[in-house]
C-alpha cells in the first residue's frame, strides 16, 4: 500500500503510543543510528490505567466545568483509539456539562473533541472548529491551542486547503513549543512532512520528516522512530536517492518494536527490498524478501501474495532470469488487475512486465504493458520508471 492510503492507520498506531520526483534531498549527519527497540509500540495496561483514572476523577468532580474537562479528555482517549462512537458520546457529555455550567471554554472543547473524532470518519465541520479556535486562543492555553490548530490543519488537508493547513500546522508548532509539549510536536512535524510529500515538495518534506525523526529519537519512542524513518526512506526512494533510502528503510526495520502493525512492517520491507534490487544488492534483498514472506504468513491476505509475486518478479528481472520474472509478474498483474487496477503498484508491475517482455522479444506485449504503465501514471503520483517507460 502507498503511504497516502495508510496515513489514517499510521496516525492511529502512533496515537496508541501516548517539487519534482527526481529531486535529491540531503540527510542530516548522524542519521540514522539504529538501536534496539525497547518494549511494544503501545502500552495497553498504561492506557487502560489512564482511562480508569479519568473515570475515577469524575467521582470527585464537583462542578460542571470540571466534569466537562474530564469528559473532554475521555473523548480524546477514545478517538485516539478509533472508538468513535464512544468518543462522540463523551463529546456530547462535554456539551451537556458546559451548557449546564455556562462554561464557554467547555463549549470550545465540545466542538474540538467532536471534530477530532469525526476526522477519522472523514466528516468535516469547519465552522464549529473555527468557533472552537476563536474561543480557545482567548484563554491562552498553549497546549490546547496547539491541539486545536493541529486538528484544523488535518481537516484542511482533507479539504484541499493546503495553504491554510500549513499555516495551522505552523501555529500548532509555535503553541506546542511554548507549552513544551514534545510528543504532539513530533506528530505535527511528521504530518507537515507528509503534506509537503503529497505536493511533491521533496526538500521541505524531508526537512520536517527529519525533525520528526530527531524528536522521536529524543523522546525514545521506537514506534514513532519507525514511522518517521520508514516514511523518510520511502521519500528518498521515490526521489531516486537509493543509498539514503536504503539507510532509513533499514533503520526502520532495525528499530521496529514488537507491537508494530504487520501491515506497516510489510510495507516498509517491500520498499526496502525494491530499493536493494535497484542497487543490485541481491543478497540483502533476499533477506528482506524472506522477512516479507514471514510477515505475509501472519497476515494471510491476497494483497501480500500479489506484492510478493511482484517483488520476486522484479528480483528475477534484475537478475536477468526473464522466464521466471515473466511468470511471476504475469501472476501479480492478473491479481492486481482484478483487485486494485488503478494503483501505483499496478503501474510498476505493468512497467516491469513490459520491460521483461521487451527483453525476451515479445515486443507487441511489451508496448501494450509499457503504454498501460504510462496511462496509469496520469492518475498516480509521477515518480519512478516513467522516463524509462517512454
Amino acid at each position: 500500500m502507498r503511504r497516502q492510503t495508510l496515513l489514517l492507520f499510521v496516525l492511529w498506531i502512533f496515537y496508541c503510543t501516548s517539487t519534482g520526483f527526481s529531486q535529491s534531498v540531503q540527510a542530516k549527519p548522524g542519521h540514522p543510528q539504529a538501536k534496539e527497540a525497547k518494549g511494544s509500540l503501545s502500552d495497553a495496561p498504561a492506557a487502560e490505567a489512564l482511562r480508569d483514572s479519568l473515570f475515577r476523577s469524575l467521582e470527585n468532580a464537583k462542578i460542571n466545568s470540571q466534569k466537562a474537562d474530564i469528559y473532554f479528555r475521555i473523548s480524546r482517549y477514545y478517538a485516539d483509539r478509533l472508538k468513535i462512537d464512544s468518543a462522540l458520546f463523551y463529546s456530547d457529555k462535554v456539551k451537556e456539562e458546559s451548557v449546564a455550567g455556562n462554561y464557554e471554554l467547555g463549549m470550545a472543547k465540545y466542538y474540538l473533541s467532536r471534530s477530532h473524532a469525526l476526522f477519522f470518519r472523514n466528516i468535516r465541520e469547519p465552522e464549529n472548529l473555527d468557533k472552537a479556535i476563536d474561543i480557545i486562543i482567548q484563554y491562552k492555553d498553549a497546549a490546547l491551542s496547539g491541539f486545536a490548530y493541529r486538528v484544523r490543519a488535518r481537516n484542511n488537508i482533507e479539504l484541499k486547503n493546503i495553504a491554510q493547513a500549513r499555516k495551522d500546522f505552523h501555529a500548532a508548532i509555535r503553541y506546542f513549543n511554548n507549552a513544551g509539549a514534545l510528543i504532539p510536536l513530533q506528530f505535527v512535524y511528521y504530518e507537515l512532512g507528509i503534506s509537503f510529500d503529497h505536493t511533491l515538495e521533496t526538500d521541505s518534506s524531508a526537512y520536517y520528516l527529519i525533525l520528526a525523526l530527531k524528536l522521536a529519537e529524543k523522546l525514545d519512542i521506537p514506534g514513532r522512530i519507525f514511522g518517521a524513518s520508514s516514511t523518510l526512506g520511502e521519500l528518498y526512494y521515490v526521489s531516486d536517492d537509493l543509498p539514503n533510502a536504503a539507510r532509513y528503510l533499514k533503520y526502520a526495520s532495525d528499530i521496529c518494536p514488537p507491537g508494530m502493525s504487520n501491515i506497516l512492517v510489510r510495507s516498509n520491507l517491500a520498499s526496502y527490498a525494491n530499493c536493494l534490487l535497484k542497487q543490485g544488492e541481491f543478497q540483502k534483498a533476499e533477506i528482506a524478501l524472506k522477512e516479507y514472506e514471514l510477515v505475509n504468513q501472519k497476515l494471510g491476505d491476497n494483497w501480500g501474495v500479489i506484492m510478493l509475486n511482484a517483488i520476486k518478479g522484479t528480483y528475477h528481472f534484475h537478475k536477468k532470469n526473464y522466464s521466471e520474472a515473466l511468470q511471476l509478474l504475469q501472476s501479480a498483474y492478473d491479481g492486481m488487475y482484478n483487485t486494485r487496477r488503478l494503483s501505483f503498484e499496478m503501474k510498476n508491475i505493468a512497467y516491469y512486465r513490459g520491460r521483461t517482455e521487451f527483453a525476451i522479444g515479445q515486443y507487441d506485449n511489451a508496448i501494450k504493458h509499457l503504454l498501460y504503465a504510462l496511462q496509469l501514471n496520469s492518475t498516480q503520483r509521477p515518480v519512478e520508471n516513467i522516463t524509462d517507460a517512454n
